[in-house]
């Protein structure tokens, strides 16, 4: 389910060699601590997304975009709105991905996605990042520090991704997240209007695949 080999890849065009220039240990531990305090206090998020894919496989990047909803420890909800509609649930057990126009949906297990890694960074059940990721100072084309970025590369090889790339935005949650895919694409995510406890019902992260809607499992 490529929604997920998003945020995964998640959550991913030729990948630019990951940056090695120096970095101040003082400075790397100062934005993880306030990524993983602001995870700590999070139980539920609102937000809107803008999801762009940059693969040589494509003439131009891929966009879409809509509206997101995480409720912590394990539930999430997609709505893609454009171009096309969408729906991606996490109902805390397993995974769906509606795909209205080819009226397919295609379901999976939460816990064979978790071990990927990188969905853990939208849920914001990891709090421990060092333990999977090497954690260091995101940099730019020229090797200068970005303003508020992590670069995490997993200890671990993965197939579904090289590094993850978060840009922490006012509230000290990513509001940009780039997701370099081992197979050499690349997934951003963008966040707006961020909003964190907000009431959400439960019927947000319920899904039941409508009538005559063809059930792919997947895994």
């Amino acid at each position: 389910m490529r929604w997920l080999c998003i945020v995964l890849l998640i959550l991913l065009p030729g990948l630019a060699a990951h940056a090695q220039g120096p970095t101040d240990p003082a400075d790397v531990e100062e934005l993880l601590q306030r990524l993983q305090s602001a995870y700590r206090g999070l139980e539920t998020l609102q937000a809107e997304f803008t999801q762009s894919l940059h693969s040589l496989a494509l003439a131009a990047p891929q966009v879409e975009s809509g509206t997101l909803y995480v409720h912590r420890p394990s539930r999430m909800r997609w709505e893609y709105l454009e171009p096309e509609r969408k729906l991606a649930v996490v109902d805390g057990e397993r995974t769906w991905f509606y795909i209205p126009a080819e009226g397919q949906v295609f379901v999976g297990r939460l816990a064979a996605l978790r071990r990927g890694g990188a969905l853990g960074l939208l849920l914001g059940d990891i709090l421990d990042l060092r333990r999977d990721f090497v954690v260091e100072r995101a940099m730019d084309g020229e090797g200068n520090p970005l303003p508020d970025a992590l670069s995490l590369v997993p200890r671990e090889p993965s197939e579904q991704f090289e590094r993850v790339e978060l840009t922490l935005g006012r509230n000290d949650l990513p509001q940009r997240i780039v997701v370099h895919g081992a197979g050499g694409d690349v997934m951003e995510y963008r966040l707006r209007r961020v909003r964190t406890g907000v009431p959400l019902q439960d019927a947000l992260f319920e899904f039941q695949p409508p009538e005559g809607v063809e059930v792919i499992a997947v895994e």
